[in-house]
Parts: structure tokens; sequence; C-alpha cells
């Protein structure tokens, strides 16, 4: 008898019950790590590429991994990294039979007189109609692609709203340029953006705890020197989109009970299963 739960379900309603704690022996499975997960692919990659007849390269299974562990939160290695690899594979090859379709039924749209081409456009198409449909020394199955980083972005895209070129764009190179590019929203402010963007560089190189907050900023002046404009900049180029900002009107919590409004009522009270202001948009977009 084999039963499975995760560990805040154990503790909740298995834990206290000593009976039937001693007729389970427990067994406690970890996430793997980002680079057992690599292994993980790498040697499941043979059947997603008979499934799917594609090719899956190294680089893209890296890819998978990186960009798995940064932007998928909730869930864990290594079903998030394989539903993602899974759902790439799946549209990519539905967006190359959907090209295919296309090409050829612009190419029949012309000869049966329905559109008409251009001579340059009719040549461009007859040319990715050949490449797309016709075996090669290098690919004898031209039905059999290959799968590319772009589409493993393009999956989470639409999976988190975060535009494709954030996520392919290089990470390390994009902090270094952090300060730049808040100082040119924020003008006048050099000591607040680069006070920012230090401890952005220096969590991203590993030199804070990993589990701990980015950083905790107070920033303080008189309305209109750039304070709300600075956490924008700051939630669009870390994390992306200004929409991941969440903004709280402090002048709603002034009083002790207020809390309620930030993490939800306690238990027992009425509206315990709501979550609060904060609490929820973590949850909904962690």
């Amino acid at each position: 008898l084999v039963g499975a739960t995760t560990l805040s379900e154990y503790k909740l309603y298995i834990e206290k019950d000593a009976a039937f704690c001693r007729r389970f022996q427990k067994i406690v499975v970890e996430a793997p790590s980002k680079e057992r997960t690599l292994g993980i692919l790498q040697k499941v990659r043979t059947k997603y590429e008979d499934h799917h007849n594609m090719d899956i390269p190294d680089e893209v299974l890296a890819a998978v991994v990186g960009l798995s562990d940064q932007y998928i939160k909730r869930r864990s290695f290594p079903d998030k990294a394989l539903d993602l690899l899974d759902e790439s594979c799946a549209m990519r090859r539905v967006r190359f039979n959907n090209r295919v379709a296309e090409v050829g039924k612009q190419l029949e749209d012309h000869r049966a007189h329905r559109v008409t081409l251009s001579e340059e456009e009719l040549k461009e198409l007859e040319e990715e109609y050949r490449t797309l449909t016709e075996p090669t020394d290098d690919r004898p199955d031209p039905d059999r692609i290959e799968l590319k980083v772009d589409d493993v972005a393009r999956v989470l895209s639409v999976w988190t709203g975060i535009p494709m070129g954030k996520m392919t764009e290089d990470e390390m190179s994009r902090i270094l340029k952090l300060a730049d590019v808040l100082g040119k929203r924020v003008i006048g402010q050099d000591e607040a953006v680069q006070s920012v963007a230090n401890a952005i560089r220096n969590h991203r190189a590993g030199l804070t705890e990993e589990k701990k907050p980015i950083g905790a900023f107070l920033f303080l002046g008189s309305s209109g020197v750039g304070k709300t404009e600075l956490a924008k900049a700051l939630a669009e180029e870390v994390f992306h989109s200004e929409k991941n900002l969440i903004r709280l009107d402090m002048v709603e919590y002034q009083e002790a009970h207020s809390i309620s409004r930030l993490i939800g009522p306690p238990p027992g009270y009425m509206g315990n299963d709501e979550g609060g202001q904060l609490t929820e948009a973590v949850r909904q977009k962690p």
C-alpha cells in the first residue's frame, strides 16, 4: 500500500493521528535540484522527441530548467520542467503544421487565381514551402523539426503574461545595466537608484540569503520627487511589468485590526477563506 500527500496536508491531517502514522513508514520525497532535474530531462528526452517527432538540443533543456525555476514558483521540480517541455514541444508542432498548411493554401489560392501574388512574394512562398516540406541531406525527414529556446519562452509568456523578449534577454547583462535604465526613468535621484540597483545585483550574484527578501526600501520625500515612479520602474525592469507591483494605500491600515485586510481574517472569522489583499496578490502571482 502506497500513499502520497503533501507535507502541509500531512501535518494538518495525518501527523496528529498516531494510529494512522504507525501503519505507514514516512518517506520524505524532496524536490530535485536544478542539476538533477536537467539530468532527468536528458534521460526522458528521447520519449518526447519520438512522441512529437522533433529534436531537442541540450541548450533547450537547460533553458527549460532555468526558465521554469525562475518563473514558475508554485510548483516543484521535475514536474514543472516536464510540463513546460511537453507544452513547448506541442506548441512548436502545432505552429509548424499550421505554417505548412498556411503557405500551402496561399500557393494553392494563387494557382487557382483566387488571390494574386507578386513575383517576389510567390518566390518567397515557394522557397519557404520547399524548406518546410522537402527532404535535404541535413534533414532527411522534413516533418522532423527542432525545438528552440524561443518556443519555451513563448509558452511561458502565455502562462505568465511576461513578454518573450524579457525571458530570453541575458539576465546578468540586464541586471548590470539596471542603474542606467532606472536612471533614465527617474531623473535626479542617482543615490536612490544606485542603492536599489546594488541590492538587486547583490541578490542576483548570490551574496544574500535566497529565502530572504531581495530588499526592503523606504522611499522618503515630498510629493512628485519620483518615489512611485522608481517603484514602478523597478517592477518593470526586475519583474517584467508594472502590473506585478502590489500597491497598498497605507491610509487604510491605521488601525490595529486593519491588518486583517492584508493577510486575511484569522481562522473562525468570516472571510477567513478569502485571504487578504496582500496574501492573495502574492498567491496569484508569486
